[in-house]
């Protein structure tokens, strides 16, 4: 993900861990916030 509102690095590691998505790495450059995430694995129902 690529955001321009620093809030996100609250928001995105919050997001991770409640959704149970690894957040692999998280960067700033310049004015971008960037974030890798990893998708969990779906769960079969």
């Amino acid at each position: 993900m690529i955001a321009t509102d620093p809030s996100t690095a609250r928001d995105i590691p919050k997001f991770c861990t409640f959704l149970n998505h690894p957040l692999l790495q998280q960067q700033r450059q310049g004015d971008l916030f960037i974030y890798f995430v990893q998708k969990k694995p779906s769960e079969d129902v």
